[in-house]
């Protein structure tokens, strides 16, 4: 079953989250959940099992551009190791596409690691359409 995001799945949200390499704290994860809820602007919907336990995430965030038809990107997209090629991943990116309609956005963005190669052929095989190379610049203070 997929529903919203709840402050309380921080704990199955960072176990998520350290199976996929990111390195935040359970505290930062739950700090940043409350932020996303209270903001109100990103979406983010879980898959939950039959114990409402959350096996995968889809994090939507939405952007407008001065050149471009609005569009909503993914910010993160994870399933639990152990439910892996059972139809999760299409099924929050069904609720992405869905919510993204609704909310008159234009389309779905993703970028992804150019390391993460089952990822791309799992993003194809859901519609996504690999447009061009970028490079990846940050600044951080």
């Amino acid at each position: 079953m997929i529903r919203e995001i709840r402050i309380t799945d921080y704990l199955e949200i960072y176990n998520l989250c350290c199976q996929h390499g990111y390195p935040f704290t359970k505290k930062q994860i739950k700090a940043n959940i409350e932020t996303i809820i209270n903001e109100g602007r990103d979406k983010i919907f879980v898959e939950v099992n039959s114990n409402d336990k959350v096996i995968g995430y889809i994090h939507l965030s939405p952007y407008k551009l001065l050149y471009f038809e609005p569009l909503v990107n993914i910010m993160g997209i994870v399933v639990d190791e152990k439910y892996r090629r059972q139809g999760i991943g299409k099924r929050l990116i069904q609720s992405a596409k869905e919510w993204t309609k609704l909310n008159n956005f234009k389309g779905i963005r993703v970028i992804s690691g150019n390391q993460r190669k089952t990822a791309h052929i799992f993003y194809e095989s859901v519609g996504f359409k690999f447009e061009e190379l970028q490079k990846n610049f940050k600044m951080f203070f």
